[in-house]
């Protein structure tokens, strides 16, 4: 397999970056779902967050990465299929990539809120640049979790997709990015 990305499939590059995003993201999610209902004396109270802070930086950058590689070595699109599915297609996919910048942004605004650095496992500091008012963190996590909500759903979108391209289509779309 080759690391850059050809006109007929993605390369290993492209395929790890989808994939750990794609994991990632899911994790993230079920994380974030868990950890606001963890009580004070729970052990995973401050290990959950501190997990869902790291790998949310981490699949932060990896957006900007994939964008790059993308600009990079552009894959071309199928012949296959209509131009409108093209476009919906490619709507979805930036729509996610920017759902998962504004999760980032908004994660990191929660933390901030009040004067506080976002440290991502304990390596990194990113300082506050702005104090919000007091009640702000509740109205920015409300939209974390909205944001998420409607990342998952244009995931599952997505997959159903790629699902239907493969077994009614019968066409290389989802092939292109699986490893095998």
């Amino acid at each position: 397999m080759r690391l850059g990305n050809t006109a007929e499939r993605y390369g290993l590059i492209s395929l790890l970056l989808h994939w750990t995003v794609a994991l990632s993201t899911i994790g993230l999610f079920a994380l974030g779902l868990w950890m606001v209902g963890l009580g004070y004396y729970d052990p995973w109270y401050y290990k959950g967050p501190w997990w869902h802070k790291g790998i949310g930086a981490v699949v932060f950058a990896l957006v900007f990465i994939r964008w790059l590689v993308l600009l990079l070595s552009p894959v071309k699109a199928l012949t296959e299929m209509p131009r409108w599915q093209h476009l919906i297609a490619r709507l979805v996919h930036q729509s996610m990539n920017l759902l998962i910048l504004f999760l980032g942004l908004s994660g990191y605004l929660i933390v901030t809120a009040q004067g506080q650095a976002l440290v991502i496992f304990d390596q990194f500091r990113l300082p506050s640049i702005m104090n919000l008012p007091p009640d702000s963190a509740d109205f920015i996590g409300q939209l974390h979790l909205w944001a998420a909500w409607l990342l998952i759903g244009l995931a599952s979108v997505h997959a159903l997709a790629a699902l239907k391209h493969h077994f009614i289509n019968k066409d290389a779309t989802l092939k292109r990015m699986l490893p095998f």
